[in-house]
């Protein structure tokens, strides 16, 4: 998880000017990350255990002066949080995007360990004054992180991925390309639907759509009506292929896409 910060704390309470401060989060992690599918709306996703490591540094002073009690020290625990949140799924410029509604998040502070401070067990006493304090930030702090993971972090994953396919063909055709391009996505029960579009592009020129230009000149005893047959099988992501099976047809002939995949089976794209 991306590092966490939160801003020093501080108020008055039951008596006491309180005041939290150098506020240290270490070890972040998440035990138990789970997605689901939300048929239509997307992705739910679930982030159970997130454990971290939570030492401060407290002063807390009484603030009549029929209380002179002065007391600071560190206080440490180990919190565990959940957080929740609905994913929808989306298209942009031809990619896929995620978009997060604000995230839930609860958290449990776990037991609190009073160190360096001869009044301990008074300190103890007092941490339910400041603690709701720290556990309020704490949760703001985590719900801004993981919004930020999948509205920032894993949207900029997406929007650089290149969904181009280098497609080398015999002399005397020049090579080209195919150029994939999401136009929807929407989620079901068990599976995630993709509609996509595939243009043939120059390689050297993405941008260029090409009809096979000949990269020499054609022998006049050569049939150019004879039909061209390409069998292209590249691997885009581990366990995720995409074939192009075509048989005959004049050029520019029809290709019949299907991505294949052991856990979604196999969906036709034209």
């Amino acid at each position: 998880m991306p590092k966490i910060n939160i801003p020093d704390l501080g108020g008055t309470d039951s008596g006491f000017r309180w005041s939290i401060r150098n506020i240290r989060i270490t070890n972040p992690r998440v035990e138990r990350p789970a997605f689901r599918f939300a048929p239509v709306q997307g992705l739910l996703l679930e982030l159970n255990d997130i454990k971290l490591d939570l030492r401060v540094s407290y002063s807390a002073k009484g603030d009549s002066w029929w209380n002179p009690i002065s007391t600071s020290g560190d206080a440490s625990c180990r919190p565990t949080a959940w957080a929740s949140g609905l994913v929808l799924l989306g298209v942009s410029a031809g990619k896929p995007t995620l978009s997060l509604n604000p995230a839930s998040v609860r958290i449990n502070m776990g037991s609190i360990s009073i160190h360096g401070s001869m009044l301990g067990w008074l300190v103890e006493l007092l941490i339910p004054i400041f603690q709701g304090d720290i556990e309020r930030e704490l949760e703001k702090a985590l719900k801004k992180v993981v919004e930020d993971l999948v509205n920032n972090e894993l949207n900029n994953i997406l929007s650089r991925l290149d969904f181009k396919v280098g497609v080398p063909v015999p002399p005397p055709f020049d090579d080209s390309g195919l150029h994939f391009n999401f136009t929807a996505i929407s989620a079901h029960s068990e599976h995630i639907a993709v509609d996509l579009s595939v243009a043939i592009v120059d390689p050297r020129n993405p941008d260029r759509y090409v009809k096979q230009p000949v990269s020499t000149m054609i022998p006049d005893n050569v049939d150019v009506n004879k039909m061209l047959s390409v069998s292209v099988a590249p691997e885009m992501v581990e366990d995720i292929v995409f074939t192009s099976i075509r048989t005959s047809g004049a050029i520019p002939f029809r290709l019949a896409m299907s991505l294949q995949n052991p856990l979604l089976g196999s969906t036709p794209a034209p």
